[in-house]
């Protein structure tokens, strides 16, 4: 799951595309805890470890727009809140 970039766009999908505030909330806690594990820099030494975060970030960042718009713009303070921690995970 947490290696899974399939499961990461899919959680990207759910925010984007569902317009219940508590399953976007759910989503993004999600995200953010997968981004937190996989963007630290304290992770044992592996080969492909850059190479993850770097697909991981490009996730993220097709959705750029779309994070914005439904976490800034139609979502509340608190799922404000867990997109900027998305974004300052993946900014490591």
């Amino acid at each position: 799951m947490l290696e899974s970039l399939e499961f990461v766009d899919d959680l990207l999908n759910a925010f984007c595309l569902n317009s219940d505030p508590e399953y976007r909330l759910i989503a993004m806690d999600i995200l953010v805890w997968i981004a937190s594990i996989r963007m630290c820099r304290f992770r044992p030494v592996d080969q492909d470890l850059s190479m993850q975060q770097l697909d991981f970030a490009q996730l993220v960042e097709l959705r750029f727009s779309e994070l914005i718009k439904y976490g800034f713009i139609e979502g509340n303070r608190k799922l404000a809140h867990k997109v900027t921690k998305l974004f300052v995970a993946c900014s490591m």
